[in-house]
């Protein structure tokens, strides 16, 4: 399977899918189980951007995006998952990757290996009435350089951690919320972790459809990046016009109006994001000591999705 992102024309998917009585293994290049927000499609999200929290992680590493961790998305390697029908209602999915620790169709950054995992629970009743709660853990090397500015770093240091989080629907009614955190090992000689940080995020979302065409979303989201900090445009997208300062603390309220006309296939999104950044770096360098400084944005987004 091949699937090419037209619009920066990347990959954003390249796979070999081999089914077998022990469960499915793929060989190649997609996106690792890290973040609830992340692993949601893009054309499923219930808001137009996925969070802050998850694009801390998720997002790649970058000098004029300082603080992401490029950490989960999408990786090259080895997939597997399964899944386990307890009865007639419960069902248990698990799955494993061992890939490259670095993101990117063609990193060769380094020769080191990431390992992730995954365990969900489902009790479904019916279409409409179904929960989840998932778990999932990842480990790999800290692929950043010593100013934590570009993903070409060659250190013994590595982050991992652990993302729980619940998925429910009660009829009209879908409530998510997930939480993020890793320990970040100290780099030697590193201007943002020379200490060793243990950044955490979470995100808790409500949505209700009011008719068949007509949705609110409200999402709330935190991040605290533990001294590293990182900056507004990094973690907002179109926002780097707002501040080049750095921030060690982030968070934001959505509100959103979905209308579908057949479903995910044809829909307009309108949505509105307070965001806020507060504890300021005293220099544009990640770990930086803290000041008093703050920022926001009042940020609208309109967008109009039609799948073929």
């Amino acid at each position: 399977e091949l699937v090419n992102n037209f619009a920066d024309n990347t990959l954003d998917k390249a796979i070999f899918t081999a089914d077998s009585p022990y469960g499915t293994f793929v060989l190649g290049y997609q996106k690792v189980q890290w973040g609830l927000e992340e692993n949601t499609s893009s054309s499923k999200l219930l808001t137009i951007e996925r969070s802050a929290s998850n694009r801390f992680w998720n997002e790649g590493v970058s000098s004029s995006s300082q603080g992401r961790l490029g950490f989960g998305a999408r990786h090259t390697g080895l997939h597997y998952a399964n899944k386990a029908v307890l009865d007639a209602a419960q069902t248990l999915e698990y799955g494993a990757s061992v890939a490259n620790a670095a993101q990117g169709q063609a990193n060769n950054s380094g020769n080191d290996i990431g390992v992730f995992a995954n365990l969900i629970y489902t009790y479904k009743i019916s279409d409409t009435n179904k929960h989840s709660l998932g778990l999932n853990y990842g480990t790999q090397r800290d692929n950043r350089d010593a100013a934590g500015t570009n993903g070409a770093g060659l250190t013994n240091a590595t982050i991992s951690g652990y993302n729980p989080y619940i998925k429910s629907q009660f009829d009209k009614l879908i409530v998510q919320a997930e939480y993020i955190s890793t320990t970040n090992e100290a780099v030697p000689g590193s201007t943002p972790n020379a200490v060793e940080r243990k950044p955490e995020g979470y995100t808790i979302l409500a949505a209700y459809k009011f008719t068949d065409q007509v949705e609110g979303v409200v999402r709330y989201s935190q991040l605290d990046t533990d001294g590293q900090g990182a900056t507004f445009g990094g973690l907002y997208r179109d926002a780097a016009n707002i501040t080049t300062n750095i921030y060690n603390k982030f968070d934001s309220v959505y509100v959103g109006v979905n209308y579908y006309f057949v479903d995910h296939n044809a829909k307009i999104m309108f949505g509105y994001e307070k965001a806020k950044a507060s504890e300021g770096l005293t220099a544009a360098t990640l770990g930086a000591a803290q000041n008093g400084s703050k920022a926001d944005a009042d940020i609208f987004r309109l967008q109009a999705q039609v799948l073929f």
